[in-house]
């Protein structure tokens, strides 16, 4: 954790967030999503859960902002976009235990995404084994959105990784998709 100046927070802020998230406040949200939200401590692990278009990816920008904030080093990456930067490690030469350090030391990241698919490659399983067992380790914060509770994702992956995300706070997305109206 690390404090800045509230330029340089401003400026880290416009770095990370993507353009259509950077108005995304904790406030947006209301009843018990709101409370959650606004009572996360930087350290919690978390897992949102939900239809498409409820509000997870923008809750996960928000609260990035918040880290942020706080003096926390976070990034919001989506699950197969991180299982891509890994494996294409190898044409680029940079060592993929170099990227996954990069997901497994950051103070907060934010997995957007996971389990899209019906089943996960053993490279997948791999990933998201290796990057989760560290971060619960190490008491890293993770905070991770799905359109599948843990019990599908353990159909997804396995009961080791459902067995460890019992460990996060679950906060359930209800409602329509908000992008419908858009």
């Amino acid at each position: 954790m690390r404090k800045q100046t509230p330029e340089a927070v401003i400026e880290t802020i416009q770095k990370l967030v993507e353009p259509i998230y950077l108005e995304a406040n904790v406030s947006d949200f209301t009843g018990s999503v709101f409370e959650k939200l606004n009572g996360w401590n930087g350290t919690d692990n978390l897992y949102f859960v939900g239809n498409t278009g409820t509000g997870k990816t923008r809750a996960m920008y928000a609260l990035l902002k918040v880290a942020i904030a706080n003096g926390y080093c976070g990034l919001v990456i989506d699950f197969g976009q991180l299982c891509r930067r890994i494996r294409t490690a190898f044409d680029t030469k940079t060592p993929e235990q170099q990227l996954r350090d990069k997901y497994l030391n950051l103070d907060v990241l934010f997995l957007d995404d996971l389990g899209l698919r019906a089943t996960a490659s053993d490279y997948e399983y791999d990933v998201f084994y290796d990057i989760l067992d560290g971060r619960i380790s190490n008491q890293l914060a993770t905070i991770i959105s799905s359109n599948k509770t843990p019990a599908q994702i353990a159909e997804t992956f396995d009961r080791r990784i459902a067995s460890r995300l019992n460990l996060f706070a679950e906060i359930q997305f209800l409602g329509q998709d908000r992008r419908k109206s858009v």
